[in-house]
């Protein structure tokens, strides 16, 4: 999980940025994380597949309100937010096979595709601080 979030953090130059992106999305980095988040699965890869996949629809959100003339959309999050996907998580909550850590996963992940985060301004985090 760490080296992945790496990946798509400390990548700055745009142009080899969005190849890491398309290489992960060619490897399909997405689905298979998804996967993890399966009922038949252990609890630890349930929590770690969730987390990550979280943090990647915050960054490449995040990265899109920085970046807003790119032309190239994130592949990572369009693959996220695709009907197969969302079915797919759906499933997994609706597995015969109850497991409440695999519902609790793909909760938290339709979740965080559901956020809509509003851009901050620049000192806003200082003015809470000081409040």
């Amino acid at each position: 999980m760490d080296l992945l979030l790496r990946l798509l953090t400390c990548i700055e130059p745009p142009q080899p940025r969005q190849d890491v992106l398309n290489w992960l999305n060619e490897e399909k980095i997405i689905q298979r994380l998804v996967e993890i988040v399966h009922p038949s699965q252990e609890e630890d890869r349930h929590s770690n597949a969730s987390q990550s996949l979280c943090e990647i629809v915050r960054l490449s959100r995040d990265q899109m309100l920085q970046v807003q003339n790119s032309t190239e959309p994130d592949p990572l999050l369009a693959t996220l937010e695709k009907q197969e996907i969302i079915e797919q998580l759906l499933s997994n909550i609706f597995h015969k096979e109850k497991n409440e850590s695999a519902i609790v996963s793909a909760i938290q992940i339709l979740l965080t595709l559901l956020e809509t985060r509003r851009p901050t301004f620049e000192g806003h985090i200082e003015i809470c601080l000081q409040a």
